[in-house]
């Protein structure tokens, strides 16, 4: 199991934690439409500081972008800004990459959605599973089933979940442990955070009200292959963060 960093700060403030603790760093700045518009400006900036990291993670565009549009010009942009994230991805040698199932429940008839998740992935995936892992993430979603069914249609052990932790906590009425028993070893990818139960704060994994502990050892148990990235924006949290998982043996 790796465990990575997300950029959510300068790397000069994550730096020393990277180097401390050994963790991976989960690039986040290309998710932005605007860095992707000027590529590579932020493509020769991020080149001053990776090699500094032993593995990186990026995370793909997500703002607006719906794959499972019954709009094909949104399916359309959704392609291009995600094929734009995997290239960059790729010219840092980059293991896998995030991109968000850009399901809103109750927005679309599900039946439609699920089936054009289905076709845009299927199609989306060809040619670059060979080449890096990659996971779709819940945000919104409610429940894990359309994730399930397009990672299982797609049918590939490089097409995978990633499962938020903090976004079930705020925007899913099923419970955490519903989402990991019923995804099981689909999720490769985990993103952790903690918040009250309201609003996606991305806290440190001990400020908020998920039982951290208990969820770490679930993921353990049902997803032994699954990568941890810890997205905590405040940079205390952060390494508090980090010392607690060392403290617990996942470090």
């Amino acid at each position: 199991m790796k465990v990575y960093i997300s950029q959510l700060d300068e790397f000069s403030k994550l730096e020393h934690l990277v180097s401390e603790y050994g963790v991976g760093l989960e690039v986040v700045m290309f998710a932005n439409a605007m860095v992707l518009d000027d590529k590579e400006r932020y493509v020769a900036e991020l080149k001053e500081y990776i090699h500094k990291v032993e593995q990186v993670s990026f995370h793909g565009p997500f703002s607006d972008l719906i794959p499972g549009s019954n709009d094909p010009e949104i399916r359309r942009v959704a392609n291009m800004r995600f094929t734009q994230g995997f290239q960059v991805a790729k010219q840092f040698k980059s293991k896998r990459i995030v991109y968000h199932t850009g399901c809103i429940p109750h927005t679309y008839w599900e039946k439609q959605w699920l089936e054009n998740s289905k076709c845009f992935w299927k199609e989306f995936t060809q040619g670059k599973l060979e080449e890096m892992e990659i996971h779709i993430e819940n945000v919104y979603d409610d429940d894990y089933i359309l994730m399930a069914e397009i990672i299982d249609e797609v049918n590939n052990p490089n097409f995978s979940a990633c499962l938020d932790i903090g976004h079930v906590n705020t925007c899913s009425s099923k419970s955490i442990e519903h989402w990991i028993k019923g995804l099981n070893k689909r999720v490769k990818h985990v993103h952790l955070h903690n918040n009250e139960g309201v609003l996606d704060n991305h806290n440190g994994l001990r400020n908020g009200k998920i039982n951290m502990v208990k969820t770490l050892e679930m993921l353990k148990n049902y997803c032994p292959e699954a990568n941890w990235a810890i997205e905590v924006f405040d940079i205390n949290q952060l390494a508090e963060s980090l010392k607690f998982l060392k403290n617990l043996g996942f470090l």
